[in-house]
């Protein structure tokens, strides 16, 4: 619970459709990295919320790791889970001492 909001679907909804259907937000913002689930919900009038980005000329855009796991064998290094079947979506990885070449190696056989 964050803001003495259980962190429920309708309340998520209405703090995206909160932040996503401001005016004139697309005059300060050019893009928005969106969780994949976001991508199919839609404001309590049924209009979806990528479309109100689109709307005020926001690329949207998707969050496409699930999260940093630790690099078995790495220099405490740590790589992103969740991207088989991602082919066509980008990588991250975290080298707070490196970057290693296990590293760089795993983030380009992941993307491979």
């Amino acid at each position: 619970m964050q803001n003495g909001l259980d962190n429920t679907e309708v309340n998520c909804q209405a703090y995206r459709q909160l932040l996503l259907t401001t005016a004139g937000l697309g005059e300060y913002i050019s893009g928005a990295t969106l969780f994949e689930e976001t991508l199919y919900q839609s404001t309590t009038d049924g209009k979806k919320f990528v479309d109100c980005l689109k709307d005020q000329n926001i690329m949207p855009d998707i969050k496409v790791d699930k999260g940093l796991v630790p690099l078995p064998g790495s220099n405490n290094e740590s790589w992103c889970q969740g991207l088989d079947g991602l082919a066509s979506r980008r990588t991250v990885v975290s080298i707070p001492c490196g970057p290693s070449a296990l590293a760089v190696k795993e983030a380009a056989w992941g993307l491979a």
